[in-house]
């Protein structure tokens, strides 16, 4: 079973973002659904996005369980993130809310575009160098 998490920021931490955990018969499994380095007093480094690790069962130095939230330090080996602050978790059923809002904005693109596509009613139409003639006609013929 996969669970998603998000690491916040803490003294003890050095990474902040939102991960997968997996228990696998080899290690625990890390995929970095976008992960930054995290350092008091300093401004978060690049992302992560898309990375995943499996931390054998030996090197999963610490994993404690503090209220709300998860302590999970792992050897400094296998990640340069290894020390997280676990908090809101949930499970990996669903889409990731980065991954849920590029599906969304792909939908509502495709959604203007077909009403982009579709024929205007005889009023609403825009006006062109055709009724710009007929008006020109209309006018030489006293109608206008």
């Amino acid at each position: 079973m996969k669970v998603r998490a998000t690491a916040v920021a803490a003294v003890r931490a050095n990474a902040i973002g939102s991960v997968e955990l997996e228990c696998t018969p080899h290690g625990l499994a890390v995929a970095y659904l976008g992960v930054g380095s995290f350092s008091e007093g300093y401004a978060p480094g690049a992302l992560t996005q898309g990375t995943r690790i499996c931390v054998p069962w030996s090197e999963v130095e610490t994993a404690r369980i503090e209220g709300e939230q998860m302590f999970l330090a792992l050897s400094a080996e296998h990640t340069p993130h290894s020390r997280m602050v676990l908090t809101h978790f949930s499970s990996g059923d669903h889409a990731h809310h980065r991954e849920a809002s590029k599906q969304r904005a792909v939908i509502w693109i495709g959604a203007v575009a077909l009403v982009g596509q579709r024929r205007w009613p005889r009023p609403f139409r825009p006006r062109g160098m055709a009724s710009a003639r007929g008006y020109g006609r209309d006018a030489a013929r006293g109608r206008a």
